[in-house]
């Protein structure tokens, strides 16, 4: 199978997705833990909810985190 090489724009979302403390320690949580909800984010990480949302939400943007709804 071929390797596809990201494009500047793509590598540049993807820069801009973890230029943040927050985004970082978020990303690295989410390594460490596998799948992880908001609320074990912000439990964790000490982090206020709106904070950890709308960085997650980011990262998603970003495509460097899958997010799921539960309803």
């Amino acid at each position: 199978m071929e390797k596809k090489i990201k494009t500047a724009k793509q590598i540049e979302r993807h820069i801009k997705g973890v230029a943040n403390h927050w985004r970082i320690e978020i990303i690295l949580y989410i390594a460490k833990e596998k799948q992880v909800t908001l609320e074990e984010i912000v439990e964790n990480l000490d982090v206020n909810v709106k904070t950890a949302s709308e960085h997650t939400r980011r990262l998603a943007q970003a495509g460097l985190i899958n997010k799921r709804y539960r309803g």
